[in-house]
């Protein structure tokens, strides 16, 4: 797996065994549109970031590359969580992680607040709604923070629609969705409480 863009740009990453349960990497492809997406909306200089059911950490390595300052991981599969600190120190970046080596549901994240906030549960498990009430609710989100999530195509057509529905649902503004094939991610603005 590549780093798509960036100071980093081009690097490759090690991955665990693909035959681990609810693995499945995000496709370049999909983290190249995710990325320039956020680009037009934000710099990346000195962002914080969080990244949830991090599985590679590749959200955090294409965000330090680009120029985030920090990234606080949360996973909790020890085979994912080896290859993140091995990935991290073959590209130099040890010092911009922290990790959290437990379910999201568990994880303190240290009273910090996140300006870009990555979730790319295992397909149909984590709902957005879900997903979104929770750190919300863990009071994490920087004012203006951007809330990525990714899932199968079908969960974002319809978080898509019940956003553009609702308008500004939740204290959010949807930015934009994209489905490529079976995938799909969505990113939102947070506009505060």
């Amino acid at each position: 797996m590549r780093i798509t863009g960036g100071s980093l740009g081009g690097r490759r990453i090690e991955v665990p065994d693909s035959k681990i349960p609810g693995f499945r990497p995000t496709m370049d492809f999909l983290r190249e549109v995710i990325f320039s997406s956020l680009a037009s909306y934000t710099d990346f200089h000195e962002k914080s970031v969080l990244d949830l059911y991090a599985g590679t950490a590749i959200f955090s390595f294409e965000s330090i590359s680009r120029g985030a300052s920090s990234s606080h991981i949360v996973e909790k599969n020890p085979a994912f969580c080896k290859k993140i600190e091995d990935n991290a120190a073959k590209l130099d970046v040890l010092s911009s992680l922290t990790m959290e080596r437990k379910g999201v549901e568990k994880a303190h994240f240290n009273s910090a607040k996140y300006d870009l906030v990555f979730a790319d549960p295992p397909y149909q498990t984590v709902s957005f709604w879900d997903y979104y009430h929770l750190i919300n609710s863990k009071n994490v989100l920087a004012e203006g923070a951007f809330l990525i999530y990714e899932d199968n195509s079908s969960e974002i057509g319809k978080v898509n629609a019940e956003l553009i529905q609702e308008k500004s649902a939740e204290s959010l503004r949807l930015l934009k969705s994209k489905t490529i094939g079976s995938s799909g991610m969505i990113i939102c603005k947070y506009l505060g409480k």
